[in-house]
């Protein structure tokens, strides 16, 4: 943090400064004009909430669940939490080689608009989901499946946060007009808190109510049909958008 902010400091005279707007633009920021222009990038933070959720509580799940893992993997013993140290490797991985490899390979097959990659984000969301039941069922059947499986999870989900995270900040940098960016901009921290506060809700309904203890198989399933059903709501949502829209 402390290098961050020297960093943060040494480029001052390089950033764009935009001079204050004052009080007299500040109805415009509550205008009809200004809800039809930020309408899309709203309903889309709205539906993306759920995966954001998710990707935040399997963490905690997973080192629960890899207490009952095989923990002797690539020539270490792991502790059950120590396997996401990949979490923040993986995140500074995949962060350039996303844009500079990925994208332009999968542009020569198909174009890849904003909302195309968030939704390719529910999917991956869906599969690290569908991995951790397929875990968890051998568990319950006895065996020790290696932690290893756990490494594979933590990129998927990484890639889905990536694909959900950075790509719904570049949307809203392009749909919103100037006057509108910061506002924009505070849509992302808001499906963070969304997401966080509507897995504190659910989990109540879902967890065992003990503390320490794995989640079952119908822990995560329940977490896969929600997933599912929002990215069949943004799916159905973003087919009925303009192609203007849908193009940004």
């Amino acid at each position: 943090m402390a290098a961050s902010t020297i960093v943060f400091w040494l480029g001052r005279r390089r950033y764009v400064i935009v001079a204050p707007s004052g009080y007299a633009k500040l109805a415009q920021l509550f205008s009809w004009e200004s809800v039809r222009e930020l309408r899309v990038l709203g309903f889309v933070s709205l539906l993306i909430v759920p995966p954001v959720g998710v990707l935040y509580i399997t963490n905690s799940a997973m080192v629960l669940q890899a207490v009952h893992l095989n923990l002797h993997w690539a020539g270490f013993n792991w502790l059950p939490a120590q396997v996401f140290v990949f979490n923040p490797l993986f995140s500074l991985a995949f962060i350039p080689l996303l844009p500079t490899i990925a994208y332009p390979a999968i542009e020569r097959l198909v174009r890849l608009t904003p909302l195309r990659k968030i939704g390719a984000g529910f999917v991956f969301a869906m599969l690290g989901l569908l991995l951790l039941i397929w875990l968890q069922l051998r568990i319950d059947a006895g065996a020790h499946p290696s932690v290893g499986w756990h490494v594979l999870i933590i990129g998927i989900f990484i890639v889905s946060e990536l694909l959900i995270h950075i790509t719904v900040t570049e949307y809203a940098c392009r749909v919103a007009p100037l006057r509108l960016r910061s506002v924009a901009m505070s849509f992302r921290p808001m499906t963070i808190a969304f997401g966080n506060a509507f897995i504190a809700l659910t989990t109540t309904f879902v967890s065992s109510g003990s503390h320490g203890v794995a989640p079952g198989v119908a822990y995560y399933f329940f977490f896969l049909v929600i997933v599912a059903f929002s990215s069949v709501l943004y799916m159905m949502y973003c087919s009925r958008l303009s192609p203007a829209d849908a193009a940004l």
